[in-house]
């Protein structure tokens, strides 16, 4: 007779959508443990880390301005990546209200200032797309995002993860669509679907291309992702701040678009003074510290690529007997590292925890965390990048049931 861990049976029915499979863990979770819920208060530690790692930034900046290439990317990359993950990190806890802020600073002030130094930076996705995330992922195609016609975005996350994952909507057995407004909507165009649907490659049965297509794949992603955040930059960025409109965008309502400029000024004007007191390397740097993080050459981007995929499920729990979502356990080192955004399965059952919480919660809950009641968490790092990478996947499960 088959056995499972008593964290499955606690959930031994599937969802309906990914955020229910949370809500459903988060409940079963807290029958067991109810004291999690003391963990759920506002973290003194996070705005001040975040002036630290902002000031960190600038300094590094301006540091490296003139240093050759061969020093200066791989620095941007490393250094620059983690300190941008980590205002990532930190600004993400102050957008789910898990930061204790002074009584006279809103954390959309904080969002604002907070989100520089950058280019594109993280303000526009974090004022309007991440809460909607936690409700809607892996529910929507790309094109609701496009044609959106409300300020903020229905899922956030679902324009980062085109690059890499099949998204509602699209055939298992089918060329991903990219062109035109049936497929994309908006503008009619996305770099990030393009790229992944003309160049994305399956492995073949020989041991050579099941070693071959990750590599692809990976270097792949890594053109899209680059290229599209210098997109974003001119795009999203500098023709924002001269037109005082997103165009990426063109159903949302002012308000957005209002925000969206008055961020773009901002990260502009502090550009050409960066460009005007150190020159083009501080300009280079902060590009490559953006988006380093997200690459395979950093560490902390398996983290990023593999938060929601689509694995089997322990039992019958999941989402059609499917997982969407996913954390990496890879020790102390790599916890602070990604700044604790690698435990992604307990932020999304408990979001109103903070960061620097989470491996608390997943140690005092650990039966519900382990690797007999989650697939992926202890896979490693190489393994990580391995299934990630291998062949086209779903988004958060979007291609099993009423999803698909």
């Amino acid at each position: 007779m088959l056995s499972l861990p008593l964290a499955t049976l606690a959930l031994a029915s599937p969802a309906a959508s990914p955020a229910r499979w949370h809500v459903d863990r988060r409940a079963a979770i807290l029958r067991k443990h109810p004291e999690l819920l003391d963990l759920a208060s506002p973290e003194p530690l996070t705005l001040p880390l975040l002036v630290a790692t902002n000031s960190a930034q600038l300094a590094a900046c301006i540091t490296c301005a003139h240093l050759p290439a061969a020093e200066l990317l791989p620095t941007a990359v490393l250094l620059g990546g983690t300190l941008s993950l980590w205002q990532f990190a930190l600004l993400h806890d102050v957008k789910h209200g898990t930061a204790a802020l002074p009584s006279k600073l809103s954390a959309n002030d904080v969002l604002f200032a907070g989100s520089l130094p950058s280019l594109f930076g993280y303000y526009l996705y974090l004022r309007h797309g991440h809460l909607s995330h936690h409700k809607n992922f892996g529910t929507l195609p790309l094109k609701a995002l496009f044609d959106s016609e409300v300020s903020n975005f229905e899922d956030g996350d679902a324009l980062f993860v085109a690059h890499r994952q099949s998204m509602p909507g699209d055939a298992p057995d089918k060329q991903i669509g990219f062109l035109g407004k049936k497929d994309v909507g908006g503008l009619g165009i996305s770099i990030s679907r393009t790229i992944y649907s003309l160049f994305w490659a399956d492995p073949g049965d020989t041991s050579v291309s099941q070693r071959l297509a990750p590599l692809w794949n990976a270097c792949v992603y890594s053109f899209s992702m680059t290229f599209e955040r210098a997109a974003l930059v001119v795009g999203g960025g500098y023709a924002v701040a001269l037109t005082g409109r997103n165009y990426f965008f063109p159903n949302k309502p002012q308000s957005f678009h209002d925000n969206a400029s008055m961020y773009a000024r901002a990260s502009l004007l502090l550009q050409l003074v960066l460009l005007a007191a150190v020159g083009p390397g501080a300009i280079v740097y902060l590009f490559w510290a953006e988006v380093g993080w997200q690459l395979p050459i950093h560490p902390a981007s398996a983290m990023f690529v593999s938060n929601h995929p689509s694995l089997d499920a322990k039992g019958a729990t999941g989402v059609h007997g499917c997982q969407p979502t996913a954390s990496v356990y890879l020790g102390e080192w790599y916890d602070w590292l990604c700044c604790f955004s690698n435990f992604h399965v307990e932020h999304h059952d408990f979001p109103d925890v903070p960061a620097f919480r989470l491996r608390k919660l997943r140690d005092r809950a650990a039966t519900f965390y382990s690797s007999e009641a989650l697939h992926g968490c202890e896979d490693g790092w190489w393994e990580t990048m391995r299934r990630t990478f291998v062949r086209r996947d779903f988004y958060a499960c979007s291609g099993v049931g009423e999803e698909a």
